[in-house]
């Protein structure tokens, strides 16, 4: 699946910049895919709560599946135009929204608390194998068949994980959290719907440590979004790289990650301050060597240092809110937190194509690394819980 998701957030911006030729084009087709999720994120999580998130996770595949399929059937008839392919990545978005809320919720069940950090970066080491082969494998099948084919292997990869998900056993581990009748009943109202959502973000912003995780949120998925479109701008208009020179760059992202995920384990008894500005400090010296690379083999260098850096930060940010938030709240606080991405991400996706519209990409690579320095001294000035990720507990919400 992860192989497949690499395609898509490659070809597609690849294909809409190639055919119009407007970095801001590419990120307002581009955006369309974190509508959904900033617009439904907040009832989605509520809604998660009170369903098996296995079955949620399993739906959101087989509508992932069918847009996909609408998707390759259009191209076949010449009917995918920028319109249909935004519509497409809409109904994208809605399903990609559950399936990683119904995940994320899953995955403390499934691994336990104290394997968050192996989970993540186990996760994180697919994603990486993933990242080192789809670019390329995209780029080869795109330039030599076109997108038909290469939308179709997404299909495939997406079917494989709707496979892997209902071979989950057993189904009753991932079910609804047990509530009182009463506030059953209750929680079916408008009134109580708001009461919760206003819980989701009291959760996060009251409590200090949860409010740093909240605005290093923000910086994570800003930057990747942000970054990752940047590779494809900054590749085409000012290193003047094909496609399949773009797809081997960001095989480096993939090595980058790679490496990330064999140290992450040896450093993870570090103190999670010290060990996340770290990690942090590595993805900004990609991004600052990305502004000043002329040549390929200096943005390769580049792209493996900013993805291998912030590989490991994401690993550590999940495991982190994983760590210190209630089983209770999971469910809302992540369709909260998803929130935030999407939001962020819309911004950065919009900001990126704008400044490299009207004023360059290299100008939009040092205002992200302004905001990633920023983000690492809010993170070495705090004081909460200076202690490895693995001795952290669950904040109440009494406690906030």
């Amino acid at each position: 699946m992860l192989v497949g998701n690499h395609f898509s957030a490659f070809v597609i911006p690849w294909f809409v910049l190639h055919e119009t030729e407007s970095p801001l084009t590419t990120a307002l087709v581009t955006i369309c895919t974190q509508i959904a999720p900033f617009c439904f994120a907040l009832p989605a999580g509520t809604f998660i709560e009170k369903l098996n998130k296995k079955k949620v996770a399993s739906v959101s595949d087989c509508i992932r599946f069918f847009a996909m399929l609408v998707m390759v059937i259009l191209a076949s008839y010449s009917l995918l135009t920028l319109y249909t392919l935004a519509m497409m990545l809409f109904i994208l978005g809605c399903a990609g929204l559950s399936y990683r809320i119904a995940f994320n919720s899953m995955l403390p069940s499934m691994v336990g608390r104290k394997s968050l950090v192996s989970a993540h970066n186990n996760l994180e080491a697919a994603d990486a194998i993933s990242l080192l082969i789809g670019p390329v494998l995209a780029s080869l099948i795109f330039s030599k068949y076109g997108i038909i084919y290469t939308l179709s292997f997404e299909l495939v990869a997406i079917f494989c994980s709707f496979l892997s998900l209902i071979s989950l056993k057993p189904s009753s581990l991932f079910n609804a959290v047990n509530r009182e009748d009463s506030d059953a009943k209750k929680r079916k109202r408008w009134s109580m719907f708001i009461k919760e959502v206003k819980h989701g973000f009291q959760y996060i912003i009251c409590h200090p440590m949860q409010r740093l995780m909240t605005i290093s949120q923000f910086t994570l998925n800003f930057t990747t979004v942000f970054i990752t479109l940047l590779i494809i701008i900054h590749s085409q208009q000012r290193l003047d790289l094909t496609i399949l020179e773009v797809g081997f760059l960001l095989t480096g992202a993939g090595i980058g990650n790679l490496i990330g995920v064999f140290i992450l384990p040896r450093i993870s008894h570090w103190n999670w301050q010290i060990l996340f500005a770290a990690t942090l400090v590595i993805s900004s010296m990609g991004i600052g060597l990305l502004i000043a690379a002329h040549s390929f083999a200096a943005a390769l260098i580049a792209v493996m240092l900013f993805d291998g850096g912030l590989s490991m930060a994401f690993v550590v940010h999940s495991s982190l809110i994983q760590a210190i938030t209630s089983d209770d709240y999971l469910a809302r606080v992540n369709s909260t937190r998803y929130l935030i991405s999407s939001l962020a991400s819309l911004i950065g996706t919009g900001i990126a194509g704008l400044i490299s519209e009207y004023i360059g990409s290299e100008f939009a690579l040092l205002s992200v690394l302004i905001l990633m320095t920023l983000t690492i001294t809010y993170i070495v000035i705090d004081k909460n819980y200076r202690k490895p990720i693995s001795e952290l507990r669950p904040i109440q919400f009494k406690e906030l």
